[in-house]
C-alpha cells in the first residue's frame, strides 16, 4: 500500500492531478520538515501545498521523482507507518542529496489516507517551504 500511494503521489506532482493528489491525504493534516510544521485544515490548504511543490519542481528543473519504501509496518489493523527515500532529478542528474521521508498512513471510514507526513530534507530550503506549503504557487 505505501509503494502504492508512492507512485500516484509522486505522478500527480508531473501531470498536474491535484484532484487525485487531494484524494490520498486526510483532512486535516500535518507535514513536517526541519524548518516546521503546519497543519493542513482544508483541501483548499492541502491544494495550495500541492501547487508549492510543483512550483519547486518546475523552478529546478525536475523532471521526475524517485522514491522508493525502505520499511513498512503495520502497527495495527488500520494504521501503516512507511519511511521511504525520495530523490529529485533532472532525466539522470541529482538535483539535491536523497532525502528520507516518514508517512503515516491510516485507514479511515472512506478509505485509506495519508494522515502525516515527515521529511528529512537537509539541502534546499526552498524544497522544505514548498511542502510547508510556503513555496512559489
Amino acid at each position: 500500500m505505501a509503494e502504492w500511494f508512492l507512485r500516484v503521489t509522486g505522478a500527480c506532482f508531473f501531470n498536474g492531478d491535484v484532484d487525485t493528489f487531494c484524494k490520498c491525504f486526510h483532512v486535516p493534516h500535518e507535514t513536517e520538515t526541519p524548518d516546521g510544521t503546519v497543519r493542513i485544515e482544508s483541501h483548499s490548504e492541502l491544494r495550495a501545498l500541492f501547487n508549492a511543490v510543483v512550483g519547486h519542481f518546475n523552478a529546478c528543473g525536475a523532471t521526475r521523482l524517485e522514491r522508493t519504501c525502505i520499511a513498512a509496518e503495520y502497527l495495527n489493523a488500520d494504521l501503516l507507518a512507511a519511511t521511504h527515500i525520495s530523490r529529485l532529478l533532472q532525466g539522470d542528474k541529482l538535483l539535491q542529496r536523497p532525502y528520507r521521508c516518514f508517512t503515516i498512513i491510516k485507514r479511515f471510514p472512506d478509505g485509506w489516507k495519508i494522515a502525516h507526513g515527515s521529511y528529512v530534507i537537509s539541502d534546499s530550503p526552498s524544497h522544505n517551504a514548498a511542502i510547508l506549503g510556503l513555496g512559489p504557487a
